[in-house]
């Protein structure tokens, strides 16, 4: 029996070796993915949601500064456009009005010119019609001296006749009047 007894515990020294060898066996394997396991944890932690967060945020508000920045840059371009546009229609209008001003003054000139000429051709045919107007006043004046004249005549000439056929008629009755008496 003690044979038996021999085997019996190198049996049970040989299952527990196997049993022990399986058991680290299963350990070291089970061991692999509980250290990917802490190792993805340990990534995690540093990746949490907090610090997730922080970063989209530094992320999203570099971003939007990158845009405010390039709208300032829009802005200061348009207003270096405004400002030429600005600069230019200034010197437009400044050579727009300086053209009008020369317009003006040669509108004034030619008006001036014009109501000149105007002024001496109707000073001249203001002479003229008055020269007109004094000679045919002469020519009326002489003509109603000759008319004068001949009504004067004309009335002497009346008085004459006149005289005459009073003395002819005071003749007429007088030399009636002796033919009554001397029948």
């Amino acid at each position: 029996m003690s044979k038996l007894r021999t085997w019996q515990e190198q049996l049970q020294d040989m299952v527990d070796k196997g049993i022990d060898a399986a058991e680290n066996a299963q350990k070291q394997i089970a061991a692999k993915p509980f250290q990917l396991a802490e190792r993805v944890e340990t990534e995690v932690r540093q990746h949490r949601v907090k610090n997730l967060r922080k970063r989209y945020d530094g992320a999203s508000g570099a971003l939007f500064d990158q845009l405010r920045s390039f709208n300032s840059r829009v802005g200061d371009f348009a207003a270096d456009m405004v400002a030429r546009l600005e600069k230019e229609t200034a010197e437009t209008a400044r050579s727009v009005s300086k053209t009008a001003d020369e317009v003006a003054d040669e509108v004034s000139a030619t008006a001036k010119t014009t109501a000149s000429d105007v002024s001496d051709t109707a000073q001249k045919s203001a002479n003229r019609a008055s020269r007109g107007a004094q000679a045919a006043a002469k020519d009326i004046s002489s003509a109603a001296d000759s008319a004068n004249k001949e009504v004067s005549k004309a009335a002497q000439s009346a008085q004459k006749t006149t005289s005459r056929a009073k003395s002819s008629s005071t003749r007429s009755r007088s030399s009636g009047a002796k033919s009554t008496t001397s029948a």
